[in-house]
């Protein structure tokens, strides 16, 4: 592959230019070698393309815009030089997927609560074992400190599962490589499609507690991972891999779990939680039935999460029961995500959730502004906050804000925050993501 050979050449050309006295003609040359390789791949990632890349179809994402991608894909043409790096390293990135042992929900690792070994199962992330009881039960909570036991059970193996399809799927969009699409469907086939190995479209044993309980509502906040999974079958849809019957299959299994969320007691109880939890049951099922073309029950989401507006965001832009928290700004951040989010995706049919404002004078604005001025530096924050606040995230958050509030400097709060280091990040995220046309005010 040419990231292999781009990387026997680095090292003989890169780091060895600091140990050993190679003459100039020697450097030139080899820097010529890594040239004619970095245009290869800029040229992969626009030649040879499917008839429906040709003709600049928008790919089938639901989380970003569409059209994002085709502008990317356009720029990419005109100017080479611009995204070599950024095409190296996705095609590193989308090479080492290739090979990545991805299990599916099946091969269980460790006994959960349930016998039904495609069932979802995930540990309570802040509970541990009791130090005052000999067996360790019940176990108790510990705010934001996370249980490394958890990593044993289904959430890891959810989590590299939709890194890995997401990664193939870009790869193969914007690189044009076959092999990245058919791993990319057999592994979205696995997970979702085929009757052996497929996961339960629920979750009824997440974030389960050693002797208190089999599961909680709040695992349902893990699978918003799935997010991936969704946008990932939208870039290889024009792929010979991922045909109408792959399509309709893996609707179906988001119409199911959607269905699951909104009927069963554990998504009802997460649906009514007081704080980020249920803006995130809303804003996947908002996600899902965007996904699925289920508009009546997207709407349905909007007049919820305008109830949520009205009882948790208070005049002033603070969201009270994420400021108890022990990391406050990242749960005002998260919890506000979920509901921008909402109104981004509602936009699209209609919803005015944006421009909605409690009785109290509170909306998504406020609470923007709220946080705005604490994310790229955090320690003026005056409440709670025991670790470094993750401040990769908040690119995506000021994004959905400068999206849905373009006059109020979102977009240039997202320059100031720290500045990305992996050069293909542009591909998994374009310029001007939010902007859709449809969103704008």
């Amino acid at each position: 592959m040419l990231t292999q050979n781009l990387k026997r050449h680095s090292q003989t050309t890169g780091p060895t230019f600091n140990r050993h006295p190679y003459s100039m003609n020697h450097r030139l040359a080899n820097l010529t070698r890594c040239t004619s390789l970095l245009l290869a791949i800029a040229a992969s990632a626009c030649s040879a393309q499917s008839p429906q890349q040709q003709a600049d179809t928008p790919p089938a994402v639901i989380t970003l815009c569409p059209q994002s991608y085709v502008t990317l894909k356009k720029q990419i043409k005109a100017d080479h030089a611009r995204y070599l790096q950024g095409l190296i390293e996705l095609e590193a990135h989308a090479n080492k997927a290739l090979f990545e042992p991805v299990r599916a929900i099946t091969e269980k690792t460790v006994k959960g609560p349930s016998s039904d070994p495609h069932d979802y199962v995930s540990l309570s992330p802040y509970r541990w074992p009791n130090p005052d009881t000999a067996d360790g039960l019940p176990w108790i909570r510990k705010d934001g400190r996370v249980n490394p036991m958890r990593d044993q059970y289904d959430l890891p193996a959810m989590d590299q599962m939709t890194h890995t399809v997401l990664t193939l799927a870009t790869g193969y969009y914007f690189l044009n490589r076959p092999a990245f699409a058919k791993r990319a469907s057999d592994l979205l086939a696995m997970w979702f499609i085929n009757p052996e190995t497929r996961m339960n479209p629920r979750v009824a044993h997440g974030q389960f507690i050693p002797g208190k309980t089999d599961g909680q509502c709040f695992g349902i906040l893990e699978t918003t991972r799935l997010f991936r999974a969704i946008d990932a079958a939208g870039l290889i849809q024009g792929s010979e891999f991922w045909t109408s019957q792959h399509d309709k299959a893996m609707k179906q299994w988001f119409t199911d779990y959607m269905h699951w969320i909104q009927t069963s007691d554990l998504g009802k109880e997460e649906l009514a939680q007081p704080n980020n939890h249920s803006n995130w049951a809303i804003a996947q099922i908002m996600v899902f039935a965007m996904y699925v073309g289920d508009h009546e029950t997207a709407k349905a989401m909007c007049d919820l999460a305008k109830q949520n507006i009205d009882s948790q965001i208070k005049t002033d832009g603070s969201q009270p029961h994420e400021l108890t928290r022990t990391r406050s700004l990242d749960y005002s951040e998260f919890s506000l995500r979920g509901l921008l989010l909402t109104a981004w995706s509602g936009k699209q049919i209609g919803c005015d959730l944006a421009d909605y404002t409690n009785p109290q004078g509170g909306n998504l604005l406020k609470a923007m502004q709220f946080i705005t001025p604490h994310l790229a530096d955090p320690t003026d924050w005056p409440y709670k906050q025991i670790a470094p606040p993750k401040a990769y995230k908040f690119h995506k958050t000021l994004g959905l804000a400068d999206s849905l509030y373009p006059n109020h400097g979102f977009g240039k709060r997202i320059k100031q925050l720290p500045v990305k280091v992996d050069a293909s990040d542009i591909f998994f995220h374009p310029t001007n993501a939010y902007q859709c046309p449809e969103n704008k005010k």
